[in-house]
């Protein structure tokens, strides 16, 4: 392989003995294909592991293989990569600023924080509300378990309202 046209020469990775690679740039790629390809017609199984997001680290190496004049098959393979993520790397590389992931949309939440303020007050006035009287004070369609995940990220717990008996003097430590 010629790279910005400078022959150089293929090894034996020491982790992989049945592939070559270039020395500077493919140890921390690990092979994305089993070691047995499905065979024609055969059913997929569910065993075979899902590939890992590229780390910005590998994605700057696919582009810095580009920016050199390299195509993007001969960085599949030297990288040991499918070549729809070397070319979906590629076509995204302008919008990621340093090789930075960007953040996936979501799914938009249901309560603002304006609600969660409101749950939390009356939260804290009523301690011993329950979450079903919680839910219809509020007027707000969300479950139980939503207000359960809102009064727990604020550590609001249900053991916080439970009844204790007073320190009596004599089981007082001073």
């Amino acid at each position: 392989m010629v790279v910005n046209h400078v022959t150089v020469p293929r090894q034996k990775c020491p982790c992989f003995p049945h592939q070559n690679f270039l020395p500077s740039s493919t140890l921390l790629f690990q092979p994305y294909f089993s070691t047995m390809p499905r065979r024609a017609l055969a059913p997929i199984s569910g065993n075979i592991p899902r590939r890992k997001e590229l780390t910005c680290y590998e994605r700057g190496v696919v582009v810095g293989f580009a920016g050199g004049g390299v195509k993007a098959s001969q960085i599949a393979t030297e990288l040991s990569l499918p070549k729809s993520t070397v070319q979906e790397t590629l076509s995204k590389a302008p919008q990621r600023p340093q090789g930075i992931s960007t953040s996936r949309i979501g799914r938009p939440p249901k309560c603002t924080i304006r609600d969660e303020r409101r749950i939390l007050r009356i939260a804290r006035i009523k301690p011993r509300i329950t979450y079903r009287e919680l839910s219809f004070e509020l007027g707000l369609p969300v479950s139980q378990s939503m207000l359960y995940r809102i009064l727990r990220k604020y550590h609001i717990k249900k053991w916080l309202a439970k009844k204790r008996p007073l320190l009596i003097k004599n089981s007082a430590k001073a």
